[in-house]
């Protein structure tokens, strides 16, 4: 879809407000949580770039895939920096501790989904529905 990083980054911004209220109850302004992007994005600037290009291209199916799997990547490991920041009690104002966390994460994810791609198709109820999977994942 064209433009569709911009729909990615609303969503992001929307994810990381919605998790600073769950674990603080205070109301992330606008501003701060569009602030928050950039701290991910400088950490993963080739990736970005490509999903930047590829938003603005139209449907082809060659380059979808990937895209989607970039995106989810990336989305994966930020809101997962996000959560376990804040989880531990440290500030999300951190950018140092919240790049190291993104990398950490980043990282899990993707071998997460390498893992999910070679995954029997049979065993993909187990895989995805298993919450030591999950727990795994993001601890």
């Amino acid at each position: 879809m064209p433009g569709a990083a911009l729909y990615i980054t609303v969503t992001q911004t929307a994810a990381i407000a919605s998790l600073y209220y769950l674990y603080t109850g205070k109301i992330m302004s606008a501003e701060a949580a569009i602030a928050m992007v950039p701290v991910f994005l400088a950490e993963t600037p080739s990736p970005n770039i490509f999903l930047a290009i590829k938003s603005f291209l139209p449907l082809t199916g060659v380059l979808d895939f990937p895209a989607i799997v970039v995106a989810v990547t990336l989305t994966l490991a930020m809101l997962a920096s996000i959560n376990y920041t804040l989880y531990t009690g440290a500030e999300i104002e951190q950018e140092k501790l919240l790049k190291e966390h993104f990398r950490e994460f980043h990282q899990k994810a993707k071998d997460f989904i390498v893992k999910l791609a070679l995954t029997n198709i049979e065993d993909l109820q187990y895989t995805l529905g298993s919450e030591k999977t999950l727990s795994n994942f993001l601890y």
